[in-house]
């Protein structure tokens, strides 16, 4: 029943009660949706073979390139033809595959061109000098050919003299009926697709001189119909004869035209501008209508985002900031371009990364409007915005002070929902600083006060949901304390929940978190798959962050399966990609990563250089939460060197011990722990492995079967006696 009403949602037909609109994310709609009609085209294809047309294939918005993708996917075992129609700066992602043929169309040679002509006029030939005119003119370009003939054609005699360009030629055939000039320029204003019933509500027409000079658009080949009126829609034979059509509009004359496109839609077609207020403000914008037009513009970007459109949203969005030097008023000009910056900010988050310069421009300006013109009450939104961008480049002191002034802004204002940002964004700061405990406590007081009903629709204001995010980070926090299995349990709920609220960002934030759970408690085959999905989603929504962090653990778990060079490529590759975006939280972690995985390649000199220049970015941006692991890093280099490095290596060990017992962080002391054991081992030191590793392996209660924990019970089935111990390995 939920696929009845989406498609019936698509169709215009408005939802009943035997047949809702489910209650799904306009996104998840949007998914079903587009499974329904490629559902429904397989079905045909089983019964029959298929042709399938997609014409200007460079003007698809991102959905219906999304949609194609996934169609072309699947035409591998399906007796579908599909022909794609597109100029040559566009792109396609699949123009490689197997069963993807790719032509590029020349134009018609001389003789071809005087074949058409002579098709297109029949008996009424045409001149040698006329059809010459007609053949330079086009230059084998076959739409202008056939145009240049049917308005040669269509005149009371043949001229001698053919139209220059294909604006004069198609304007003579627009001009043959006044009532047709008039609908053309009318429906020209609304799109290359209209409806009758739009085309109705603007023209100044009676219905039957209206309906006729439709009729003669369509006997003239100029538009096509489907439907009967008052329900028929009208497409223009090709965009440029929409151009041509719109052009020959004076300036004036196109402002009235979309003003009253602008006052229909409000009037008569309110669902319509709901779900693309993209298209009311496109009118605006024409009509000359500045401030209603940016207001639909920033709508159109807040619902697109909403809907994890990410792509439209930070193109609407821009072209709200585009109309600003066109308002007269400075205080309204400041107080629409704060709301237009800071939802900017957070969509930059998403499709640029945190630490992009651009996400930094867009919050700065924000904040310095908000500080100018007195607007506390719009200030927190770019204050969290800010503390994203100052933590996405690792600048984790400044992110203090500015996550400091956001919890007390939101204790001064009293918004429950403000406070629950700002926690989240506190936990989430406190844990990278190393302050674990700190971070847990936020983190699970965050997750307490969460409803999902409630703050689920929040993920459109701060970028993400912040249930979803402090469920990820408590899945890293319960890791660091020495809890591995309530890792993946928080892991793998923080999932779930991205998940039921289908909203893109936050799956990737909940991926992330459990693939790095999965690193550190050593499972390269799951890691592997949860990387995979959140690749995928990030090439999707174009989320160039979460795209290189996957790939770092995707190469991590490629090289622990065997496949050391293609890991260690493909962990460069994302590091790079990092760095060139100035993204330096969490680094230290994939440059220890990949200092590992050298060591496993055996290539010592560029693990021990990589552990340096973890550790120096470590203590660049205080990021103290992997210092023990960075230690590790640089100890585990030293010893690929040789024995005669063991003492060295002894020491980063010692160190990284101290430290994640000072920051009670029993994963990383584990992790010391055994590395420092390893080496006692080959000098024969067993009592001061017991020493070492029983009490720490007493301590744990859960994740026996993650890796540091299956290594330091090897390490004393070996050399422990005691039977309490066995029983409490065994």
């Amino acid at each position: 029943m939920a696929e009845v009403a989406l498609v019936a949602d698509l169709l215009g037909i408005p939802p009943s009660g035997r047949h809702p609109l489910p209650d799904l994310t306009p996104q998840r709609q949007r998914d079903m949706l587009l499974a329904v009609l490629l559902r429904r085209l397989e079905a045909i294809a089983r019964r029959c073979p298929v042709f399938v047309v997609l014409e200007d294939a460079h003007w698809a918005d991102p959905t219906t390139r999304y949609m194609l993708d996934m169609l072309i996917e699947r035409l591998a075992e399906l007796p579908i033809l599909l022909v794609v129609t597109y100029r040559s700066e566009f792109a396609p992602p699949w123009t490689g595959l197997a069963h993807v043929t790719s032509q590029s169309l020349r134009r018609l040679s001389r003789r071809e061109g005087a074949d058409l002509i002579a098709q297109l006029s029949g008996s009424k030939a045409l001149s040698q000098e006329v059809t010459g005119q007609i053949l330079r003119r086009a230059d084998g370009v076959p739409l202008f050919l056939e145009e240049l003939t049917r308005a040669v054609l269509e005149g009371p005699s043949i001229p001698t003299i053919v139209p220059a360009t294909i604006e004069a030629l198609l304007a003579t055939r627009f001009d043959r009926t006044a009532f047709a000039r008039q609908v053309a320029h009318a429906a020209a204003a609304i799109g290359r697709e209209f409806s009758h019933a739009l085309v109705a509500a603007i023209s100044e027409l009676p219905g039957e001189e209206l309906q006729a000079a439709l009729d003669e658009l369509v006997d003239a080949g100029l538009i096509y119909g489907r439907g009967a009126p008052p329900d028929a829609v009208y497409f223009f034979k090709h965009a440029l004869v929409q151009e041509a059509a719109y052009s020959s509009i004076s300036r004036n004359k196109r402002q009235q035209l979309h003003a009253r496109i602008a006052s229909s839609l409000i009037e008569g077609f309110p669902e319509q501008i709901e779900n693309a207020p993209e298209l009311l403000a496109q009118h605006y914008t024409s009509a000359g209508k500045i401030e209603p037009a940016i207001r639909q513009w920033l709508k159109a970007g807040r619902r697109a985002f909403g809907r994890s459109a990410n792509a439209e949203a930070a193109s609407h969005l821009a072209q709200g900031l585009e109309l600003l030097e066109y308002l007269s008023e400075p205080t309204l000009r400041e107080q629409l371009e704060v709301d237009l910056q800071a939802a900017l900010g957070i969509v930059l988050i998403a499709t640029s990364g945190y630490g992009h310069p651009d996400v930094d421009r867009a919050n700065t300006r924000a904040f310095e409007l908000c500080q100018r013109l007195g607007n506390s009450a719009k200030i927190a939104p770019v204050l969290f915005n800010l503390v994203a961008f100052h933590m996405g480049r690792g600048n984790l002191e400044k992110a203090r002070t500015v996550s400091e002034q956001l919890v007390v802004h939101a204790q001064t204002f009293g918004d429950p929902a403000l406070q629950l940002a700002a926690r989240t964004q506190l936990g989430v700061l406190e844990w990278h600083l190393g302050n674990t405990l700190a971070a847990k406590e936020l983190c699970e007081g965050v997750w307490a006060d969460y409803d999902k009903i409630r703050d689920g629709p929040l993920a459109s204001t701060y970028g993400h949901d912040l249930g979803v995010t402090s469920l990820s980070y408590l899945s890293l926090i319960y890791w660091t304390l020495g809890f591995p299995s309530k890792a993946m349990q928080s892991a793998s709920t923080a999932v779930d929940l991205a998940r039921s609220l289908n909203h893109s960002h936050s799956i990737c934030i909940a991926l992330g978190g459990i693939f790095n759970v999965l690193r550190l408690n050593g499972f390269p085959e799951m890691a592997l798959r949860r990387a995979d999905d959140c690749i995928s989603i990030a090439n999707e929504q174009n989320f160039p962050h979460w795209l290189a962090v996957a790939s770092v653990h995707r190469g991590w778990a490629l090289a622990s399966l065997g496949n050391l060079d293609a890991g260690i490529v493909q962990i460069e590759q994302s590091v790079a990609m990092l760095q060139a975006a100035g993204a330096e939280i969490a680094l230290p972690s994939y440059l220890a990563t990949l200092a590992e995985v050298y060591i496993a390649a055996r290539r010592p000199d560029e693990a021990l250089a990589t552990a340096m220049s973890c550790l120096r970015f470590v203590q660049k941006n205080s990021e103290r939460q992997f210092e023990s692991f960075a230690l590790c890093a640089r100890g585990d280099a030293l010893l690929a060197f040789g024995e005669a490095y063991e003492p060295a290596a002894a020491q980063e060990f010692r160190k990284a011990s101290d430290l994640a017992k000072a920051q009670s962080a029993k994963g990383w002391e584990l992790r010391a722990a055994v590395r420092l054991a390893r080496i006692w081992e080959r000098q024969g030191r067993m009592r001061d492995i017991e020493e070492l590793l029983s009490p720490l392996y007493a301590w744990f209660t859960d994740g026996y079967e993650t890796v540091d924990l299956r290594a330091a019970a090897r390490l004393l089935r070996r050399y422990v006696s005691t039977d309490g111990t066995r029983r409490a390995m065994d």
